[in-house]
C-alpha cells in the first residue's frame, strides 16, 4: 500500500458544510503528514471564520511558518462552504489554491468549470485567495478532484478535461455515488491494468437532495 498526499475532509452541520480537497506535494509518509497538518489547520481555522478565503488564508500562514522547507508546505487545495437554502438548494462559496478547477454537473447534463484562482498553499505568507459563489440545485452535482485524474497518462496522452467530459456524459441528475464511480472507472480503464504510471487520485461529489 502506498501512502500519498491527497486528502479529503467534510465537516460541519448538515445545513452548513465545509469541504476540503487537496494534494500535498510528494509521496510517502512526508506527504501524508503534510496532508494531516492541512486538514487540522482547516478545521481549526473554520472555528474562527467559516469563509473559505479566510480559512485558506489562515491555513496558508500556518504552513508557511511551521514548515522547515517550502517542499514540506507546498500543497494545492479547494475549499468550499455549502449552505443549504430553504428550497433545498445549496449556496456554494468556493476558493481555489492552485488546484484543478472543480466542476458543476447540472442536472440537465451541462458541465461548468469553476475557474476561481489563487496561489498554491505554503508559498507566499501574504497570499490572497479570491472566492466565487454558485447555486447548486437539487440534482446538480459539485465535483472536486486531484490532478491524479486529469494527469493520468495513457499510452498516448493524458486523461485531461476531455476525458472528464466524456466520462460524465449522460450523468446529469444521477446520484453522486454514480458520478464518482463512473469517473474513477473511466480513469482506471484509460490507464489500463499494466500501467505503472499511477499517481494518487481523489474525487468527491456532493449533491443537494430535494426537501422532503
Amino acid at each position: 500500500m502506498t501512502v500519498g498526499g491527497d486528502f479529503i475532509d467534510l465537516h460541519g452541520a448538515e445545513t452548513d458544510l465545509t469541504l476540503l480537497l487537496g494534494d500535498a506535494v510528494g509521496k510517502g509518509v512526508g506527504a501524508a503528514v503534510a496532508a494531516k497538518r492541512i486538514r487540522t489547520s482547516v478545521r481549526t481555522a473554520a472555528l474562527v471564520d467559516r469563509s473559505p478565503d479566510r480559512v485558506l488564508t489562515l491555513t496558508n500562514q500556518v504552513l508557511v511558518h511551521e514548515a522547515e522547507s517550502p517542499v514540506e508546505s507546498f500543497a494545492t487545495a479547494v475549499c468550499a462552504r455549502l449552505r443549504r437554502q430553504d428550497d433545498g438548494a445549496f449556496e456554494v462559496t468556493l476558493c481555489n489554491a492552485g488546484h484543478p478547477p472543480p466542476i458543476i454537473l447540472r442536472r440537465e447534463g451541462t458541465l461548468e468549470y469553476v475557474e476561481s484562482h489563487g496561489p498554491a498553499l505554503g508559498i507566499f505568507e501574504d497570499a490572497d485567495f479570491g472566492r466565487s459563489v454558485h447555486r447548486l440545485e437539487p440534482g446538480d452535482t459539485l465535483i472536486c478532484y486531484t490532478d491524479g485524474i486529469t494527469e493520468a497518462r495513457g499510452r498516448v496522452d493524458m486523461f485531461g478535461e476531455d476525458g472528464i467530459a466524456t466520462a460524465l456524459a449522460g450523468l446529469g441528475g444521477a446520484p453522486s455515488s454514480a458520478v464518482v464511480e463512473r469517473l474513477a472507472m473511466s480513469v482506471s480503464s484509460f490507464l489500463g491494468p499494466d500501467s505503472l504510471d499511477r499517481d494518487d487520485a481523489a474525487i468527491i461529489a456532493l449533491q443537494p437532495t430535494a426537501p422532503a
